[in-house]
């Protein structure tokens, strides 16, 4: 074999690696990838004249990322295999001036249902305060926004375990 055709098969098993390590970091990389038992189905908002004009959005983002942020293989969730889904919203959102700045209170209620029949199984809350500058008050409402869509979505893999 000539020193050519040797360099040539080196570097095509080289590009093949590389390709296959690529592809493999990739998919595992890939939150749509990942062994989530519960997808999002829908969010909504109750509440009007929050200081975020944005609130479902932000809501989306936050319980995706949340959901997505459990260890669900140290859940202890008996069947693996069911999928479920869930729906969340904003049940309350709103802001009190205090003595030493700003209040913002948040209440996320989540539904949790069994995704091949839409059978309910749970309903859970998630409830937060947080507190700014008086000035502040979408940041505030930003922060009691999180908190209480990952208290709601933290108490899914119990339910789920309370279903099995």
């Amino acid at each position: 074999m000539t020193t050519e055709r040797r360099r040539t098969r080196v570097l095509v098993a080289a590009l093949v690696g590389l390709a296959l390590g690529l592809s493999a970091t990739t998919a595992s990389s890939d939150p749509t990838q990942a062994k989530t038992p519960v997808t999002l189905a829908e969010v909504a908002s109750r509440v009007d004249g929050a200081a975020l004009p944005n609130v479902v959005e932000l809501l989306r983002s936050d319980v995706e990322s949340e959901i997505a942020a459990i260890d669900w293989d140290k859940t202890g969730l008996r069947n693996k295999t069911k999928k479920y889904t869930v729906s969340a919203a904003v049940v309350r959102l709103d802001s009190k001036r205090e003595a030493d700045g700003l209040k913002a209170t948040c209440t996320v209620s989540a539904t949790l249902r069994e995704a091949k029949t839409g059978t309910l199984l749970a309903i859970v809350e998630g409830r937060a305060q947080a507190e700014e500058a008086p000035s502040a008050g979408a940041r505030a409402q930003r922060g009691a926004l999180a908190g209480a869509a990952r208290g709601a979505v933290t108490a899914l893999p119990e339910a789920i375990r309370r279903t099995q």
